[in-house]
């Protein structure tokens, strides 16, 4: 078959698309967005030519633009673009298939909350939650101790956190910013920051003295040597900002993102990389921006490679230590290198070093099959991800150092049930204790974010709000309540905070055993007056104190302690509905078309002043949405309330429509004959497979 090639930048008219003027200029027109924004209502959407819509906007690089320009465009719109555009192409299916993917951008000031509330919880071991909330604030003072601004200092620079769903990095770039924002004032100079990266390059230094591996200590030196003089330029504020010498170190050294889709993580190494160039001063002389593979890595992070009391032995091994040391000092020369020869250099070494290794590992005893997956993951490859995650060797971080992340954060994809594969679903029954075949993909990523935290290390989630009362949940909250101490846990019902299938809660952790009175704060978006705008103030202002013992494992109800007595006595006194009916739930009424049968109160009262008979069909109408915690706001809707053979007919065997049937009803109830008359045609196209037999049209 010939090849055909449709590429935008080919000199060669036969080769390049063409594309219609009016997508550019022109009049606003009008098109039909059903199948694409997957809404019927669509078909007939008020559109504008793209330069028409770019001149209503600012640009800039910033991502930390002043609130205010509100039409202003910043590297966040990637992460838009990434999460409404691109996240939609299912690779395995090669169709256009965003809810099966289950990705969605959470909006800034969401991640703001989230990330501060991490840091919070994270330092305040060091420094108390009132000096710290004031840190974070926009209020210029810094409140700590010179002793306690030094502990802070070496926290940060400590820190780890993993986005382990990353998508277009909203959340490690939210982390760098409120970091780089806390360095600002804990140390304005950076006085403090550049000591400790000296330091640590001497610690580093004394280190590969002592190394026997001739090899790694020359190779190691050498690092150490560059590395210095590195610091020494990235501090040096006659080309740079001050904050780039803070990004800098950040990125190397404290923040990670994993995710399953590869063109995620190109986005977010640009929006990394973008935030970096805004800090550079000198316009002739650029500096080569750092390589960013071993950070933002495309793997599937729900599938271990093994669990690490099982591969600590070979990981261990002193050849395989002396050859895992030699990567990671590629590795970071890579992070560094200035041109494309030296990143190819550098490339071609760690493939020969990940060859070595697979032998050394199988050599020891290792499976053949997790050597060749370990040893043959390759960072540089743009194009695909690999089929495991294992934070030590992706990342290069030392195994005797370290225990797990001191941050887990993020929003992982919402994707149901019966949309994951049939062998994805044998390997995590394998892997997670919160297993079951009904669980939604996200369940998983709560216990593989535990797993990857240290002890104590804080985790941050956005997700929907259906395992906290589900069947498929009650695993997962018994894990959660077992092995860590609730913080925060908002629940939105359905307020819609940002474009999410279902509706999202908010649940920050602390990994741990719970204590008998561990107590904390909870919002029950609850209240219709309140403000999706106001997000972030109600997190603040509006949350109660609840204990964690009150967490059942039936059901996770966030309420006050008078709510919950209340709800008891109310459970004592009767059967619950549900008991009731034995468990037979069914979908209640479908008309086929509510425009016919649901009238308003004043359509209601017409048809009643017409012909009186029109009562006798015309009853109350709830839909779900009206039904409220503790009441109902009613719209004052009515349904037309006629079952099929309406009259009655004396001989019941008959099935299907009945001329006599209709005639009856005409003669009996004019005024709903006449208003359902008007609807025949779009009443007469219902099909008959909704129901098993042809029916009366306006039935």
């Amino acid at each position: 078959q010939p090849t055909e090639r449709l590429d935008g930048f080919s000199d060669n008219p036969r080769e390049s698309v063409t594309l219609p003027n009016e997508l550019f200029f022109g009049r606003d027109q009008f098109a039909d967005l059903s199948k694409e924004l997957d809404d019927k209502r669509k078909t007939e959407v008020s559109v504008r030519p793209l330069i028409e819509i770019l001149t209503r906007y600012k640009f800039t690089v910033e991502e930390n633009t002043p609130l205010e320009q509100e039409i202003a465009l910043d590297p966040e719109l990637l992460g838009k673009v990434f999460e409404n555009l691109l996240a939609s192409y299912n690779d395995d299916t090669k169709t256009i298939a965003r809810k099966k993917l289950g990705a969605f951008y959470t909006p800034r000031d969401v991640v703001r909350y989230m990330v501060d509330e991490a840091l919070v919880f994270h330092f305040v071991p060091i420094v108390s939650e009132t000096k710290l909330r004031r840190l974070l604030s926009d209020q210029a003072d810094n409140p700590c101790t010179e002793a306690e601004t030094q502990k802070l200092i070496v926290a940060i620079e400590k820190s780890r956190i993993l986005d382990p769903a990353c998508g277009s990095g909203a959340f490690p770039m939210g982390a760098l910013h409120r970091l780089v924002f806390l360095l600002s004032k804990l140390d304005p100079k950076n006085v403090t920051w550049k000591r400790r990266q000296l330091e640590a390059a001497t610690r580093d230094r004394q280190k590969a003295e002592s190394m026997e591996d001739a090899e790694n200590r020359s190779a190691a030196l050498a690092n150490v040597d560059a590395r210095i003089e590195d610091i020494h330029s990235s501090f040096d504020t006659t080309h740079h900002e001050l904050d780039y010498a803070r990004k800098i170190y950040l990125i190397e050294n404290s923040i990670f993102g994993v995710d399953i889709q590869p063109i995620a993580c190109q986005i977010a190494k640009l929006r990394f990389f973008i935030s970096l160039l805004v800090d550079q001063k000198s316009e002739k002389i650029i500096r080569p921006l750092p390589n960013l593979e071993t950070r933002l890595v495309a793997a599937n992070t729900l599938i271990p490679v093994e669990k690490a009391t099982e591969h600590q032995l070979f990981i261990g091994a002193e050849q395989v230590k002396v050859l895992r040391e030699r990567l990671r000092l590629v590795r970071h020369d890579h992070f560094n290198a200035r041109t494309p020869e030296a990143k190819q250099a550098y490339k071609e070494k760690d493939a020969a070093i990940r060859a070595q290794l697979s032998e050394e590992l199988e050599r020891i005893g290792m499976p053949n099959t997790t050597a060749r997956l370990l040893a043959g993951w390759d960072p540089y490859d743009q194009n695909s991800h690999a089929s495991f995650f294992d934070p030590e060797w992706m990342f290069s971080l030392p195994p005797e150092e370290f225990a797990g992340f001191d941050i887990v954060i993020g929003n992982p994809p919402y994707v149901r049930q019966e949309k994951i594969k049939k062998e994805d679903k044998v390997a995590f029954k394998r892997l997670y204790e919160c297993f079951t075949g009904t669980a939604d993909l996200y369940v998983y990523f709560y216990e593989r974010g535990i797993q990857l935290l240290n002890e104590g290390g804080i985790f941050s989630f956005i997700t929907s709000n259906k395992w906290l009362i589900t069947e498929y949940g009650e695993k997962l909250r018994v894990f959660l309540n077992r092995n860590t101490r609730v913080r925060r846990l908002a629940d939105f019902d359905d307020a819609e905070i940002f474009d999410a299938i279902a509706y999202p809660c908010i649940v920050i952790l602390e990994k741990g055993v719970p204590g008998k009175d561990s107590v904390f704060a909870a919002l029950n978006w609850s209240k219709d007056e309140w403000r999706v705008e106001d997000v972030t103030r109600h997190l603040a202002q509006d949350m109660f104190p609840m204990s964690q013992n009150d967490l059942a494992p039936e059901v996770w109800q966030l309420e006050s302690k008078t709510v919950l007595k209340l709800l008891d006595r109310i459970r004592a006194a009767g059967t619950p509905l549900g008991k009731y009916v034995k468990g037979r739930f069914y979908y209640g009424l479908k008309t086929g078309l509510n425009d016919a049968f649901v009238v308003s109160r004043e359509k209601r009262d017409e048809l009643i002043a017409d012909h009186s008979s029109s009562a006798q069909v015309l009853k109350p109408f709830l839909r779900g949405r009206d039904i409220k915690r503790w009441r109902i706001d009613s719209e004052e809707l009515y349904l037309l309330f006629v079952p099929w053979h309406f009259p009655l007919q004396e001989d019941t065997s008959v099935v299907g429509p009945s001329k006599k049937a209709e005639r009856a009803f005409e003669e009996g109830y004019p005024a709903i004959y006449a208003h359902l008359k008007s609807f025949r045609h779009e009443l007469s196209r219902r099909n008959k497979a909704e129901t098993g037999i042809r029916y009366e049209w306006y039935a």
